[in-house]
């Protein structure tokens, strides 16, 4: 995604990072955002800092993850092939 943000097309993304993430580097991710978050395609990208965490995410951050895809809902189950 990150060589070809378009292809967000505007749909919800969710990104949390922490500061003192030892296995990916916050710079590449926050110049990610700081590109795309005010295009169009990017419009919907949440970005959230978890100042001194590391790589792995705590659980009050995944229930913020998941109450953000429940607002932000853009897929018919309907018309899935499962």
């Amino acid at each position: 995604m990150a060589e070809n943000p378009e292809t967000l097309a505007g749909r919800p993304l969710y990104i949390w990072h922490g500061t003192e993430d030892y296995k990916i580097p916050i710079e590449s991710v926050q110049t990610f955002v700081k590109k795309n978050q005010n295009q169009a395609h990017g419009a919907r990208i949440q970005f959230e800092i978890g100042t001194n965490e590391g790589h792995l995410v705590q659980i009050p951050i995944m229930d913020k993850v998941a109450q953000f895809f429940a607002e932000n809902k853009t897929l018919d189950s309907s018309k899935l092939d499962i």
